[in-house]
């Protein structure tokens, strides 16, 4: 998976990453890592929810990033 992100990355191509993680098991995992390094941006690209609201919220905010690339081009 990790060569797969580099290489669309690579091509241009943004990548927003979101784990759900309702019961809290994956703090700090391999799995919250490798979707964080997948990203864009650790910062800025890679969401983690804990809660139904929560998940809203990062898929609110990814589409605004969305919105706002669409209207800069």
């Amino acid at each position: 998976m990790a060569e797969v992100c580099t290489n669309i990355k690579a091509q241009g191509i943004q990548i927003f990453t979101v784990l759900y993680d309702p019961v809290g098991r994956n703090a700090s995992s391999d799995v919250e890592n490798l979707l964080r390094n997948c990203s864009t941006s650790p910062k800025t690209h890679a969401y983690k929810a804990s809660s139904q609201a929560d998940l809203v919220s990062a898929f609110k905010l990814i589409a605004g990033e969305i919105s706002a690339l669409r209207l800069s081009r």
